[in-house]
Order: C-alpha cells, then sequence, then structure tokens
C-alpha cells in the first residue's frame, strides 16, 4: 500500500512578483514592431503569397494588449482599495 504524506509542503514566497502592466505594453510593442518589420520588408512576398492576414494579426494583438492593459490597471487599482 501507498501512503500518502499527511501535507504537502508549500513555498508561500517562491514566486516573484509580477506585474501585468508591463508584461502587457511589452507585447504590445512587441506588435508594433512586428507590424513595421512586416510593412517595411515583408508587405511585397506578402501580397505575392496571399498571405496579407499577417499583417492584421499585428493589430489584433496591439488591441488585445490595450485590453490588457485596461484589466491591469483596474486590478491594480482595486489592489490598492480604489
Amino acid at each position: 500500500m501507498v501512503e500518502e504524506p499527511a501535507s504537502i509542503p508549500r513555498a508561500d514566497s517562491a514566486t516573484p512578483p509580477r506585474d501585468e502592466l508591463v508584461s502587457a505594453l511589452v507585447g504590445i510593442a512587441l506588435w508594433v514592431v512586428g507590424f513595421v518589420v512586416l510593412v517595411v520588408f515583408f508587405h511585397g512576398d506578402l501580397d505575392d503569397h496571399d498571405a496579407t492576414w499577417w499583417l492584421w494579426t499585428c493589430p489584433i494583438g496591439v488591441v488585445l494588449g490595450l485590453y490588457g492593459v485596461r484589466h491591469a490597471l483596474r486590478r491594480r487599482a482595486s489592489a490598492a482599495g480604489g
């Protein structure tokens, strides 16, 4: 028979604090850079191969990132008691 331990030890502070706002802003910046790179260097290739939908993924990523910024700011305000 296999015995289960009575309690599992937990590390309370093992995870570093996270800042969702910084993550969302970095993500938005990367989507903008991706869009600029695609437009400047690969726009002709995307047209030739009927793959211009790649361009649309970048603005959609920016919009989702803005939603993430909104969520992070609301969460931060909620944690501050405001």
